[in-house]
């Protein structure tokens, strides 16, 4: 099962090491609910390790181009959860830690 609280935290412990199925959907939720109430698409998403790792696997990061500001410009590939938002591996995060915010 999940632990912690809503996402609605800067950072929140979602899950155990090995997640099943069931579980992995719910997290999935969370960090979807989450998305849908912040009205933005120009953010960015670090993720624990084994988050990240779990969501790979089950398809939601993929890689996606993005350019400065949106232009064109500069395009690189980089993961990306759903297509949308920029998706980093954070080391310094918890393992099943995920924080939302844009570039400082």
């Amino acid at each position: 099962m999940l632990n912690g609280g809503s996402l609605k935290s800067g950072s929140v412990k979602l899950g155990p090491t090995e997640l099943s199925k069931d579980d992995l959907n719910q997290v999935i939720t969370k960090i979807d609910a989450h998305l849908n109430g912040l009205n933005s698409k120009n953010l960015g998403i670090k993720f624990g390790a084994d988050v990240f790792d779990a969501l790979v696997k089950a398809g939601k990061i993929k890689k996606a181009v993005f350019s400065v500001l949106g232009t064109g410009a500069f395009p690189m590939e980089l993961p990306a959860y759903d297509g949308t938002y920029a998706a980093w591996r954070d080391w310094e995060l918890g393992d099943w830690e995920v924080e939302f915010g844009t570039p400082a």
